[in-house]
């Protein structure tokens, strides 16, 4: 399955030198063990 995804940078006002965190759009048919490991 491929999902489309953002990439943000959080906690910064200067990019590339934050926390990164990715956004998955589209999301609703993911099951727990995937989304865990996507966070992983």
């Amino acid at each position: 399955m491929r999902l489309k995804f953002h990439t943000l940078d959080v906690f910064t006002s200067e990019r590339y030198s934050g926390n990164p965190l990715a956004v998955v759009l589209d999301a609703d048919a993911l099951e727990m063990p995937a989304m865990l490991k996507i966070a992983r």
